[in-house]
């Protein structure tokens, strides 16, 4: 506001165009943007705290100077808050069509990439199963079917990821079930596929209820996936199934670097960059495992949450109610 603006300049910003940078002028709104989506706002958030600094700031401003007209204030501050009530109408009518544009886009992704996987995946077990091939061949086969089944899970995450952003959420088949059970099952998947990592499990109370089993396994590989990456290589990951009252409460511990107070929410939401938290649980490439936990969690009615100390290592607890 201290810096003068010439005609030119006014007619400009008035067609919606911007002022070339001036290197002495601070760009605060770039920050702020930056911090506001860091925290979790949207952008209809974002607009809505600018209008309400903007009529906050002129009603202060009024109440000042009472030498001023009062109606001719009033009028220009309804004018500013009817112009901001259509921007915030447009922008979020804009960014919902965006959005369930894109969604759209990697559902009808994911569904068709199956086909194709789905045949990559049977070529390579047909040449693992067949006696006449040689040993390359036999090799060749197995990092293609290892390839492809990464593929496959990245695939299930991104259809679960866009059923879940378009409102359908996780699907999900209840069945009565010992979910202590499903949780050996889960890991001894898991310890095939990482042997160099000691998994530990401890079990007590009762552990029935209804449950959607394959579900219930894919959060939890989720989250020992985080502990085997992120954790320390020479300490147990330690899963522990408790039958409380009502629910039965699954933990996994892992020791490593500690989790930041500011990302401990962050780190459930989908598609977060390392760029974007200082979270050691967060890896550069795009990731949905602990978004999908969540999902599911929540889909049983349960809740999910982290703790994690310098000391006392990180630990994940989901609550399941039993119905």
């Amino acid at each position: 506001m201290e810096l003068a603006q010439s005609p030119e300049e006014e007619l400009l910003k008035s067609r919606g165009g911007r002022l070339r940078e001036r290197s002495a002028v601070p760009r605060p709104a770039l920050t702020h943007a930056h911090e506001r989506y860091m925290i979790g706002f949207d952008l209809d958030q974002l607009v809505a705290e600018c209008r309400a600094v903007r009529a906050s700031v002129i009603r202060l401003w009024a109440q000042k100077t009472g030498y001023a007209d009062q109606a001719a204030l009033r009028e220009i501050t309804r004018f500013n808050e009817a112009v901001d009530e259509v921007l915030a109408d447009s922008v979020a009518r804009y960014s919902a069509t965006v959005e369930r544009a894109k969604d759209l886009f990697l559902a009808v992704l994911g569904h068709d990439l199956r086909t194709p996987l789905s045949a990559v995946l049977a070529g390579a077990s047909a040449i693992l199963r067949s006696e006449e091939e040689s040993n390359g061949s036999v090799k060749t086969a197995a990092i293609i079917l290892r390839s492809g089944m990464r593929m496959s899970q990245m695939v299930a995450d991104l259809i679960d990821f866009t059923r879940a952003r378009l409102g359908n959420g996780v699907p999900l088949v209840r069945v009565p079930m010992d979910l202590g059970l499903a949780v050996r099952e889960a890991l001894q998947e898991i310890e095939a596929a990482h042997p160099h990592h000691t998994l530990r499990l401890a079990t007590s109370g009762d552990l029935r209820g209804s449950w959607d089993s394959a579900r219930i396994k894919q959060a939890l590989a989720n989250l020992i996936q985080n502990a085997v990456h992120h954790g320390t290589a020479n300490t147990p990951i330690t899963v522990s199934v408790s039958g409380l009252d009502g629910q039965v409460v699954l933990t996994v511990h892992n020791s490593g670097p500690p989790i930041p107070d500011k990302d401990r929410e962050r780190i459930f939401e989908p598609l977060v960059s390392a760029a974007e938290t200082s979270s050691p649980l967060v890896s550069p490439h795009i990731g949905l495992g602990l978004y999908i936990a969540r999902q599911i969690v929540q889909g049983h009615g349960g809740t999910i949450g982290v703790e994690s100390a310098e000391l006392a290592g990180t630990t994940f607890t989901m609550s399941l109610p039993r119905q």
